[in-house]
């Protein structure tokens, strides 16, 4: 059972990038490889906050996501953060409406490796069976 620290948090999207021209950013990625889903999801835009709770050994990142703004909230009227998984294909799954939540998930599953794949389409990994 792993979430990072406040002071490991690493914030994955919402910034500018003064990178490479040359090199594409995952704004690039994402903005290929773009499905007609009608849920909202996150995205590495500037104005969608997304930070790695849990790096899952390397097949994917457990994130909380800050989604963005409609144009007709007012700046008090913030959405509550969503947990997300992204995976190595740069897909997002859908894990919890907040921490509290997720929270819970973990400690129902008690450490099981990579327990966050259970509410995907790729089911467990073999690892975790």
């Amino acid at each position: 059972m792993k979430i990072n620290s406040m002071s490991e948090l690493r914030r994955l999207a919402g910034v500018k990038s003064m990178g490479d021209a040359e090199c594409p950013t995952l704004l690039d990625i994402e903005i290929c490889s773009e499905q007609d889903d009608p849920r909202q999801r996150p995205n590495f835009g500037i104005k969608c906050k997304i930070f790695e709770l849990d790096a899952c050994q390397g097949i994917g990142k457990v994130c909380l996501v800050y989604m963005d703004k409609s144009e007709c909230e007012s700046d008090l009227q913030r959405e509550d953060p969503k947990i997300w998984l992204l995976d190595r294909s740069f897909e997002w799954h859908y894990l919890a409406a907040d921490f509290t939540q997720y929270f819970r998930m973990m400690l129902v599953h008690q450490g099981l490796p990579q327990w966050q794949f259970k509410f995907t389409p790729m089911d467990l990994t073999p690892r975790a069976e």
